[in-house]
């Protein structure tokens, strides 16, 4: 008897009675196997799902994602701002470079947290 040696071996389906060409037959380890197939499977689901007319499940929202990284950018603009404050120019004119850096961020911080805002009172 021929020692197996492949995960490929072990295998319950062999290569051998695989109906597509051998080239397609590319198992790797069980999970990875295991996982592919729980992909397949939901993704034939969701078709037969679809022919019916059934919905698809709620997702979230595009706008609630770019809110979020919105938010997010807020927050490290608001870091970043705060150590451009402790930052002293070589010249009059570096200082005011700094303070106008430090003026457009707390605008464009202001317009996204006020954005929020409303956002959220439109919507509560």
């Amino acid at each position: 008897m021929a020692r197996l040696t492949r995960y490929a071996d072990l295998s319950p389906i062999s290569w051998r009675t695989w109906p597509w060409a051998e080239k397609w037959w590319k198992p790797k380890n069980e999970r990875r196997d295991l996982v592919k197939a729980a992909a397949l499977i939901l993704a034939e689901i969701e078709r037969l799902d679809r022919a019916a007319g059934i919905a698809a499940p709620l997702t979230v929202s595009t706008a609630s994602v770019l809110t979020g990284q919105l938010m997010v950018m807020a927050k490290l603009l608001q870091a970043a701002t705060a150590v451009v404050r402790t930052v002293t120019g070589d010249t009059a004119e570096e200082d005011e470079m700094l303070q106008d850096l430090i003026d457009q961020s707390e605008a464009a911080i202001a317009t996204v947290l006020t954005e929020h805002a409303m956002g959220g009172q439109s919507h509560g």
